[in-house]
């Protein structure tokens, strides 16, 4: 990607701050100058909340983030703000500077806000939801990071090729596209990607400290960031790059992750100019978020016309067999003969595509719904194997199976799950309300039972 000087990007700050929304010498406007003065001074690391109150915010050093909100506050402005000046007064500057949520540390990509909406490109990017994964780099010249940047890569991108009809493409490597001066519309296009992910590795003392971001490549912004910090003297470096793939995986390509969240508002919104199968996946993905009966009707027409058109879509048939499945655990069919065809539909999509994680689901619900409590076991381990990073999937089968009294094994993968996403909608906490409830726990319980009804 593009690189910026630091004077291009100090020249940018100073446009932001002679605008209307980030004034200099504001709250936010201290801020974003701070951040971005680390930043291109080359002390990333140093950006945290407390530098950021005490440096920038003037707070006294006893300042304790953890009781004072005041910066994850002025943040939240800051974002506000940014999103406000580039759709306005900022739309044709040169660079975006942004916050990703998750950090504070800011990002700089070329600002394409008229190119990304000529609908040509928009279509021929947006026809499979896809992602790239760039070839993580190591901050350090040091080829021990190497190694490790180019293993994490490599797992990330099979760990993200296990959820279904995500394209995964890469790695791709910065080198190249440095050398053909290619933008987030030149990488969009010519990999037809929608996201890119991207990170970078720093090594303190015995932790491992990896920055990653996800990017969407048709509004450029970046939509999700985050640190992780593993510690390789408290466990073997294999189970800290399991840790650290297993995180970034779930919280982006989990069915309630990040990019089926973009994803599903942009079908919400108009946008999904692709095949009906395509359209069917957003909305079934935008169901199971809400539940609503808006969206199950929507979602249920869509997979329903999809099916019609591609009798050998196996994903789709699987979706069409688990809202159908799920309506009739609802109540919304009491029909038993939905269970007959719902069946019918997880076969074939099985053979279809033994590897679909989706099919596979849907059969074990079947096994559910006909109290063939063995079989479900059977398949929900089969699940599990595909992809141990759907945290979706991972939630409803720890929830199924502590309905059949599989209590320790139902809790530890619902725990698991919760852990894989922070996304993750309220109806994680039932198998903790459960839990509480069943040893007399009523306080706890009480506070599960609230947290499932709060919005995502």
């Amino acid at each position: 990607m593009v690189e910026f000087s630091k004077k291009e990007i100090v020249t940018q700050l100073e446009r932001i701050l002679a605008g209307p929304e980030i004034k200099k010498g504001t709250k936010i406007g201290q801020f974003l100058s701070y951040v971005t003065g680390q930043m291109v001074n080359g002390s990333q690391e140093d950006i945290n909340q407390y530098t950021i109150g005490v440096e920038a915010l003037n707070y006294p050093v006893d300042f304790d983030p953890q009781n004072n909100p005041m910066v994850r506050i002025h943040a939240g402005r800051l974002r506000r703000a940014l999103t406000s000046y580039y759709s306005q007064q900022g739309a044709d500057d040169p660079i975006r500077i942004d916050i990703p949520k998750g950090s504070y540390a800011p990002v700089f990509t070329r600002n394409h806000s008229s190119t990304w909406r000529n609908e040509s490109a928009f279509s021929e990017v947006l026809s499979t939801p896809s992602i790239g994964v760039m070839l993580f780099r190591s901050l350090h010249d040091v080829e021990e990071l190497d190694y490790i940047a180019s293993g994490i890569t490599e797992e990330l991108i099979i760990s993200l090729t296990r959820f279904s009809n995500f394209r995964v493409i890469g790695p791709l490597f910065r080198e190249v596209i440095i050398k053909k001066n290619m933008d987030l519309y030149d990488i969009g296009k010519t990999y037809k990607i929608r996201f890119l992910l991207e990170g970078t590795i720093r090594k303190r003392e015995e932790s491992l400290h990896i920055t990653v971001k996800l990017i969407d490549t048709l509004s450029g912004e970046n939509i999700w960031g985050e640190t992780i910090k593993c510690n390789v003297l408290k466990g073997s470096l294999a189970a800290c790059e399991e840790h650290i793939v297993n995180s970034i995986a779930g919280t982006i390509g989990d069915n309630f992750g990040v990019m089926n969240t973009v994803l599903s508002k942009d079908a919400l919104n108009g946008k999904t100019l692709s095949s009906s199968s395509y359209e069917a996946v957003l909305r079934f993905y935008h169901y199971i978020m809400v539940f609503t009966e808006k969206s199950y009707i929507e979602a249920l027409n869509a997979l329903e016309n999809a099916v019609q058109q591609d009798h050998n879509d196996a994903f789709c048939l699987a979706a069409l067999g688990d809202i159908l499945i799920t309506s009739y655990f609802a109540g919304y069919d009491e029909d038993g003969s939905v269970v007959d065809r719902v069946e019918e539909l997880g076969r074939q999509s099985v053979a279809l595509d033994p590897n679909c994680q989706q099919s596979h689901f849907t059969m074990a619900m079947i096994y559910f719904a006909r109290s063939q409590k063995m079989q479900f076991i059977s398949e929900a381990s089969r699940v599990l194997r595909i992809n141990p990073n759907n945290a979706n999937l991972s939630a409803a089968l720890g929830m199924h199976l502590w309905m059949i009294g599989e209590y320790d094994q139902g809790k530890k993968l619902m725990e698991e799950a919760i852990a894989l996403n922070p996304h993750h909608p309220g109806w994680f906490s039932i198998v903790s309300y459960c839990h509480h409830y069943r040893n007399g726990e009523f306080v706890k319980a009480l506070a599960d039972a609230q947290n499932i009804n709060l919005p995502e």
